[in-house]
């Protein structure tokens, strides 16, 4: 008989009783997401309904998630209802699902519902003017960070075992970092983006956010486009590249990230001090652009706040010159990156520059003072969305001085996500109960 409470995705595959498991994460959600606000939209007599379907479904024909809960970051196309990026700029709903969202279903997946973000996904805090401020389930007076930031709350707080985030610059990495969880970011196209050319140019990836490294390996292989091509690579005798300076002026990691990713990188094997580029240039011009990119999808695009038109207007400004110019640079980071991995099997680094920011961090600030904000979260997570390399983000233990998570963030070589969990699943069994 399963037990929901575990809040275990890969024991709940399989369930035989899906409608228990769906009543089990609505009764959380009714009971707790009044105070935290991770869910855009909860889909709760579909999902009732799906649930029944599945328990009625001989055991034969049962996909990999058969019964299992997942909630979905609200920039994935849901057929029938909008997509809306965080915003109230779009009204029109969907034809179709997207492609992750139809394979999910496919592997016997329910869809509970949407999670919050901040607007087309600009800062890695979930709040905005309109939708109000989501906050950290381990404490309420935090952000559970972004901008897949209610997704990471609905996991954290035990609504869903498993949920979908989307990572442009950290987004899935910086919200696990701050709620205790495990986040991957894929390598650059595993997951397919359709209906989409691309997420954010070259930078986006869609992944999963999870409560353990091995719910992260159930998901990503039934989203990959093929799974054959990840390379699992060795997890013993590593050579570990050690990269504990963020790269930006004036931002200097919390001393308890530099212990760990200096504790977890002695874990692993022979430790080297390595120098990562900080890629700025190419990330940034990709970054404005694909805000604006999202704007052409919204049908009421004056609801949107004004810091975030003014991003889309620097976007616009940008133009496809500026980007091609910047993939190009992106390229040049990427070759720099695949040289480091000629020495290093592995690189670790801070998941993030900072502690988890205050709930509410984003009021009354504008464009500037919240990129300003917004800077030592993305310090380490941004180089390997520009490169492409999968990157996996780490619990393991908590600061002592305000008993929230530290987390640390292991990059791979190209193609190699199952490496990178299995790397993370033996950091977070000798450290997960650390305190720095």
């Amino acid at each position: 008989m399963t037990s929901f409470s575990t809040m275990d995705a890969t024991a709940w595959a399989g369930t035989d009783n899906a409608e228990a498991g769906v009543r089990y994460c609505l009764e959380k959600i009714q009971q707790l997401d009044p105070t935290l606000r991770a869910f855009e939209r909860v889909f709760a007599d579909a999902a009732i309904a799906r649930a029944r379907e599945l328990d009625a479904m001989p055991a034969d024909m049962r996909g990999r998630l058969h019964g299992v809960p997942i909630a979905i970051k609200a920039e994935n196309d849901i057929a029938g209802i909008p997509t809306s990026y965080g915003t109230r700029a779009n009204t029109d709903p969907c034809a179709t699902d997207s492609a992750l969202v139809a394979r999910l279903r496919a592997a016997g997946a329910i869809i509970i519902g949407t999670t919050r973000m901040p607007e087309c996904g600009a800062w890695p805090f979930t709040e905005s003017e309109h939708s109000g401020i989501t906050r950290n389930p381990l404490n309420l007076q935090f952000s559970p960070g972004g901008s897949s930031g209610g997704t990471a709350a609905a996991v954290a707080a035990g609504m869903v075992p498993v949920a979908i985030g989307g990572d442009g610059g950290g987004s899935i990495r910086i919200p696990a970092a701050c709620c205790g969880l495990f986040g991957i970011k894929p390598q650059r196209g595993r997951i397919s983006c359709d209906p989409h050319p691309h997420l954010w140019h070259d930078l986006g990836v869609t992944g999963p956010l999870a409560r353990s490294a091995r719910d992260l390996a159930l998901i990503l292989a039934v989203l990959a486009d093929d799974a054959t091509t990840m390379r699992t690579g060795h997890t013993e005798n590593l050579v570990v590249g050690l990269s504990t300076a963020s790269g930006l002026p004036g931002i200097t990691p919390p001393d308890s990230h530099v212990r760990a990713a200096q504790t977890a990188a002695q874990l692993l094997g022979a430790v080297t001090d390595i120098q990562l580029p900080t890629p700025a240039d190419a990330f940034l011009p990709q970054y404005f652009g694909g805000i604006s990119d999202e704007f052409s999808r919204f049908n009421q695009p004056e609801k949107l706040e004004r810091r975030t038109q003014h991003l889309g207007r620097i976007g616009t400004i940008i133009g496809q010159r500026g980007i091609t110019w910047a993939k190009k640079r992106g390229k040049h980071y990427q070759r720099v990156l695949n040289d480091i991995f000629t020495t290093v099997d592995v690189i670790i680094t801070p998941t993030i520059g900072a502690r988890p920011a205050p709930a509410g961090i984003l009021t009354k600030k504008n464009a500037l003072t919240a990129q300003y904000a917004a800077a030592p979260y993305a310090a380490y997570t941004s180089l390997f969305n520009v490169t492409g390399h999968p990157a996996i983000a780490v619990p393991v233990g908590i600061d002592t001085q305000d008993k929230l998570p530290v987390s640390i963030h292991i990059a791979g070589k190209e193609h190699h996500e199952t490496q990178l969990i299995e790397l993370a699943h033996i950091i977070h069994q000798h450290l997960h109960a650390h305190q720095w």
